[in-house]
């Protein structure tokens, strides 16, 4: 499903009117008759109470009302403001409910609410809204939240179209009706939680235009199915791809182990998972299924840069490598990691200590060969970006556009809601949850990316899957015990039955 930004949303509507197919009154009057539309059909037995604000948004819910009493049903709206306050075009709408005999009122009157069963259509604010609401707003947004069945015109009330950040009192809706597409802000947590169920609407905007930044998607089940290619009866382990793992440290075994196994889950035929060599045996012990290289060590348990040949000469027996799960700080492993990123030739995943010597010099993504994607949490994101994280949140989604600007590879971006992004082509992970915010869990995303990386998915690809069955491995997971008590080994058992949920 395509979602706007707040800039392109509003590029559409002003494209639209400068082109002269429609004025921006018939523009209102057309998202109203769609907001109408989807209540008559949805609540076809129920009262219609309408809550408007003074700009556009409020112009949609006026339009909305007027429809419905055309077509017989009695709504009542609360407005806001008077009409001195109101915009051009929304004083239009409201004139027009007025003469049409709707009840208006400027305040809270719970008389003209039958019983808090009726609809209320929350209409007060739109996709500019950035910031806490005012203190005025708040009575008018606790009110709405307390009905059973609440619907919001374009975004709810108090969370912002762009990042999805979302203030005190903000509208918890059961349905949102997206006007042309969804907003940004509805597809991102928390903003995801208050706009219950996405309903876009097409008023008519002109079609085709190609927007300035990143084109923002959010995946579903049906577009996550159609890029998983069918498994061959006539297979066999080499075919379905080897998975090269750099990851641990002596104290981080177990980052190794969940990356691996998470590779061989994803439908990859073989790993073969770096260890350095005082620490194998733990290796051997806990990936059955996998095969180690062991890495000189002097005892020391970690990497060192003299392990360079001997990883990247088999490397080359690979499709696809994974460097960076727990491999700790030591100068020697960080040099060596260097050192694998302008040599490795085949695909590649960089996640958490791997991604340490670009905090230092951004140039080092250009020299990586191959196809990559990086896999940072927000603490590592704010490092590769510059920015803090608030930074990072409050100008999402310009903060990543322009980072992708300079950047050749995948990005995801392990936000509340995973972002991955690729030149100017941006998904939002439509699923999982709060469990996933637990040690290891990233370890296990990374391997599952190399492992469809190494059955020659393009890195995208291979990072869209990944994402989507990860999360949904954790909601199969949740249904049945708790948020909170979810662990990333946890996921590995459960990665069959996400798979098999898109493959069927």
């Amino acid at each position: 499903m395509q979602v706007f930004s707040k800039d392109q949303a509003k590029y559409i509507d002003d494209v639209t009117i400068k082109s002269g197919k429609l004025s921006s009154i018939e523009l209102m009057k057309n998202a109203g008759i769609k907001i109408s539309a989807f209540l008559q059909k949805k609540y076809p037995n129920k009262k219609f109470v309408f809550v408007c604000g003074k700009g556009n948004n409020g112009g949609d819910g006026f339009a909305a009302a007027l429809d419905l009493k055309i077509k017989n049903h009695e709504p009542v709206i609360f407005s806001l403001y008077t009409e001195k306050n109101l915009s051009d075009d929304t004083l239009y709408f409201y004139r027009k409910c007025l003469h049409h005999n709707i009840h208006i009122k400027n305040k809270l009157d719970i008389t003209l609410v039958e019983n808090k069963t009726s609809v209320i259509i929350d209409c007060i604010l739109g996709i500019g809204f950035e910031g806490e609401l005012r203190a005025e707003i708040h009575n008018w947004t606790k009110f709405i939240n307390k009905f059973e069945n609440i619907v919001s015109a374009d975004i709810p009330t108090g969370v912002q179209s762009n990042n999805g950040l979302v203030s005190k009192n903000a509208v918890k809706s059961s349905y949102t009706i997206a006007i042309g597409k969804a907003k940004l802000g509805s597809a991102i947590l928390p903003g995801k939680t208050y706009s219950g169920k996405i309903i876009p609407v097409d008023i008519d905007f002109v079609k085709g235009k190609k927007f300035d930044g990143i084109n923002w998607n959010q995946t579903e089940t049906n577009y996550i199915s159609s890029i998983i290619p069918k498994t061959f009866d006539m297979t066999h382990k080499y075919k379905q791809g080897k998975v090269m793992i750099i990851a641990g440290s002596i104290g981080m075994t177990g980052a190794a182990y969940l990356a691996s196994i998470a590779a061989l889950r994803s439908g990859a035929g073989l790993t073969i998972t770096c260890a350095p060599s005082s620490l194998n045996g733990i290796y051997e012990n806990k990936i059955t299924e996998g095969l180690t290289l062991p890495c000189e060590d002097n005892g020391k348990g970690f990497f060192q840069l003299s392990n360079l040949k001997q990883i990247l000469d088999s490397s080359e027996e690979c499709d696809s490598v994974l460097i960076g799960p727990g491999l700790g700080n030591h100068r020697s492993t960080l040099d060596l990691v260097i050192a694998l990123y302008q040599n490795i030739t085949k695909p590649l995943v960089v996640d958490a200590d791997g991604l340490k010597p670009f905090y230092s010099d951004k140039s080092l993504f250009s020299k990586i060969k191959s196809d990559f994607a990086i896999t940072p949490h927000m603490g590592e994101l704010s490092k590769v970006l510059d920015l803090s994280s608030v930074e990072i949140i409050n100008s999402f989604p310009n903060s990543i556009a322009d980072f992708m600007n300079d950047f050749n590879g995948t990005l995801v971006a392990k936000y509340p809601s995973s972002i991955i992004v690729n030149n100017d082509n941006g998904y939002i992970n439509s699923n999982g949850n709060s469990g996933l915010a637990t040690a290891g869990s990233g370890d296990v995303l990374s391997g599952l990316i190399a492992g469809l990386a190494a059955q020659k998915i393009s890195m995208f690809h291979s990072c869209l899957i990944a994402a989507a069955v990860h999360g949904q491995a954790a909601d199969m997971i949740v249904k049945n015990s708790s948020k909170k008590s979810l662990i990333a080994s946890d996921l590995l058992d459960v990665i069959p039955r996400a798979m098999a949920h898109y493959e069927s």
